[in-house]
């Protein structure tokens, strides 16, 4: 029987993106792909996902399961992950196929981040990809996640936050590695709130909102000293940052105000926050945060800190809070 299928190359005979293939799809695609990304959450597969799993295995298709809620984007850390993972599978020779439920919203949020990863423009990535799938990167917070990741390439040191990104994910625990995602992420989506620029110079901040959770500052120090050789703005005042906010001293300038703000938007832990606006009107700024729950207990939590904020951009600031869903 001729069974038709529905991927799309994104790079040509390398990586493709598209929807959860049926079963009886498997056997064909086995033998064009090498590698899955597998982006649905466990409710989304008939059979259930350990049955989908296990015929993936089967057919002797290698995959990386990360689950993500439907119109939603992935997290900041986890595209870096996917990015890198595409890239070696590329480089040995394998095909890689990119998946969520409908083939159009999650995996073309993670294709899109490889593009830019590869040195795309954010336009021109987006462009590309809607030319081959349109519609992709169908939710704002897919978009804004995409802008969220082109930033993150312009600030790091390519080199060196591939050495610190693999040693930090030998000490973190999964809770610990999803808030160091959402706080990096809102460290550039607030940079403009504190006049920051998103640039090379912000590279301190991101590494100290993505080091924070580590409890143990040997830790810290023993992953700044075997990854930060010849960058000078790396170990001492990344450590400096980390110790202040072990302390939860007093936010000594904007940069730690800004990382202190973003830790507390994921208080819960739980990525409730999707993504957050600004809006700077005159002498007021409003922060809009959209989040899957409610976020009341987030904006309470932030308390003194908006007297802090207050202080240091010189504008009365507002906190609400929108359903995300109700803004896809």
């Amino acid at each position: 029987m001729l069974v038709h299928l529905s991927y799309v190359w994104i790079v040509p005979n390398k990586l493709a993106q598209g929807p959860l293939p049926r079963i009886n799809e498997l056997e064909n695609l086995s033998r064009v792909f090498d590698v899955f990304i597998v982006l649905i959450m466990p409710h989304e597969v008939p059979g259930g996902i350990d049955y989908y799993l296990s015929m993936l295995n089967s057919y002797g298709i290698e995959y990386v399961h990360v689950p993500t809620p439907d119109f939603h984007p992935l997290q900041l850390l986890e595209l870096y992950y996917l990015s890198n993972y595409i890239e070696k599978q590329i480089s040995s020779g394998r095909r890689v196929y990119v998946h969520c439920r409908g083939g159009v919203g999650r995996s073309g949020l993670v294709t899109a981040s490889y593009l830019v990863y590869k040195g795309q423009d954010l336009i021109g990535a987006v462009k590309y990809l809607r030319e081959r799938i349109p519609y992709a990167l169908e939710t704002i917070g897919q978009q804004r996640m995409l802008e969220d990741y082109y930033s993150l390439m312009k600030i790091i040191d390519k080199d060196h936050f591939r050495k610190l990104f693999n040693h930090f994910m030998k000490h973190g625990s999964k809770t610990m590695f999803k808030h160091s995602s959402k706080t990096a992420q809102l460290v550039i989506e607030l940079a403009d709130l504190f006049s920051l620029r998103i640039d090379k110079s912000m590279y301190k901040t991101l590494l100290a909102s993505i080091l924070h959770p580590i409890q143990d500052l040997s830790i810290v120090e023993k992953i700044l000293k075997d990854t930060c050789i010849n960058i000078d703005y790396c170990e001492k005042t990344v450590f400096s940052i980390m110790s202040a906010l072990k302390n939860w001293a007093t936010p000594r300038n904007r940069e730690e105000l800004l990382i202190f703000v973003s830790h507390m938007l994921d208080y819960t832990r739980d990525q409730r926050v999707v993504f957050t606006d600004t809006d700077m009107l005159g002498v007021k700024a409003n922060l809009i945060l959209y989040c899957d729950y409610d976020c009341t207990i987030i904006i309470d939590k932030l308390g003194d800190l908006l007297g802090k904020i207050r202080e240091e951009i010189g504008k009365e600031i507002m906190v609400y809070q929108q359903s995300y869903m109700d803004s896809v």
